[in-house]
């Protein structure tokens, strides 16, 4: 892995597939995309565990940042 993204999204079933697909198209093949979804009510989930390439991380509280944080051991 050369490269990390992260992506944190709420509610975004709208875009986030089209958004992802044009991400992972232009990014190097060794890139690393993470996602931090902020506990969606609508079909954002379902969308983010249908991309093979992306880590998703579901957060179980309002607080992405700090669930994007603990996963990454700088907490």
């Amino acid at each position: 892995m050369d490269l990390s993204v992260i992506v944190l999204t709420y509610n975004s079933q709208d875009g986030v597939k089209q958004s992802l697909d044009q991400l992972i198209k232009y990014l190097p093949p060794k890139t690393e995309v993470i996602v931090v979804d902020n506990q969606s009510s609508d079909q954002t989930p379902q969308i983010l565990e249908s991309f093979p390439k992306i880590k998703y991380i579901p957060s179980k509280t309002l607080m992405a940042r700090f669930t994007l944080l603990h996963q990454l051991n700088y907490l």
